[in-house]
């Protein structure tokens, strides 16, 4: 019954080893699994810095000041949200220096223009090196100059236009850095209306007014530095 017992074993091991041996080859063909692929980003924080040029005026009383001949720099913080690695959506906020002509100079005129704003931007082929992308939206815009020593006696007047960035475009290309890192060079173009004028004259006249419809522009060329999580 012992001798029987043991050779049922050895039969039962050999016939494993044999399924064992066989089975080998088929495993070493089996091909590796693949590492899943990354997942796409999600989150984008963008830095920019620009420079602007005003376009046509028609009016002081309801366009931008005459005196008002730029931007000296306009540094802007993107915040956006993709929707695919192409199609992204941001909400943007930029404040540029003013810029003034010599006749009101540094010391007299000082002030800048804000803006906040949201869109949408289009990236054509974002897994290649160099990628052109569009843009384009809406928003809100404020100017704020302050002039000082308007007369012997030393006065000052801060006025600030309020209004609506009606429509923006812009176009750019990146460079890819890394899967998480893009910079590049981009336009962009916008026309805007301000509504409103605030002049303050202290402490002798405080003042609001609406301002009738009339178009300003701006182009603005500048560099974009932006972080995809």
């Amino acid at each position: 019954m012992l001798a029987s017992s043991r050779s049922l074993l050895r039969r039962c091991w050999w016939f494993v080893s044999c399924l064992g041996f066989l089975s080998l080859p088929a495993a070493a063909q089996e091909p590796s699994p693949e590492p899943p692929p990354a997942a796409s980003p999600r989150f984008g924080l963008g830095v920019r810095v620009a420079h602007g040029f005003p376009g046509d005026i028609s009016s002081e009383e309801t366009g931008l000041p005459r005196d008002l001949q730029g931007l000296v720099i306009a540094p802007q913080v993107d915040v956006s949200w993709f929707y695919s690695p192409h199609l992204s959506f941001g909400l943007h906020g930029q404040y540029g220096v003013g810029r003034y002509s010599r006749y009101c100079g540094d010391e007299s005129c000082r002030g800048g223009v804000l803006r906040v704003g949201l869109g949408l931007q289009y990236q054509f082929t974002p897994e290649r090196v160099w990628s052109a992308w569009v843009g384009a939206g809406v928003g809100y815009e404020r100017h704020m100059m302050k002039e000082r020593n308007l007369d012997q006696w030393g006065e000052s007047r801060s006025s600030v236009w309020s209004g609506f960035e009606l429509a923006r475009a812009e176009v750019g290309v990146d460079l890819k850095l890394s899967e998480h890192f893009r910079v590049g060079p981009y336009v962009t173009g916008s026309a805007g209306t301000y509504l409103w004028r605030s002049t303050r004259a202290a402490p002798y006249m405080d003042r609001t007014e609406s301002l009738d419809f009339a178009l300003h522009f701006w182009v603005m060329p500048g560099v974009r530095l932006q972080a995809r999580l």
